[in-house]
């Protein structure tokens, strides 16, 4: 399964918009969209939920027989 590009998904919208729309600040959807932080399962079912599509097309990469989690970097 090919991972969605929060920053793709949000398209024109600015980041304020969908933030408080999930009930987060603009600043930690930034860092998750650039991969700084790994959210909590609870607001990543909420940035899931805002988008239509499920977790696991966001914040999950493998294929059917490997799934991995992304790892927080640098």
């Amino acid at each position: 399964m090919e991972r969605l590009d929060l920053r793709s998904l949000r398209g024109e919208k600015s980041l304020r918009e969908v933030a408080e729309s999930i009930g987060i600040t603009p600043q930690m959807l930034g860092k998750i969209e650039l991969k700084r932080r790994v959210p909590s399962l609870g607001v990543a079912q909420k940035i899931a939920n805002y988008y239509g599509v499920f977790v696991e097309q966001i914040f999950l990469e493998g294929d059917r027989d490997k799934v991995s989690i992304l790892r927080q970097t640098g």
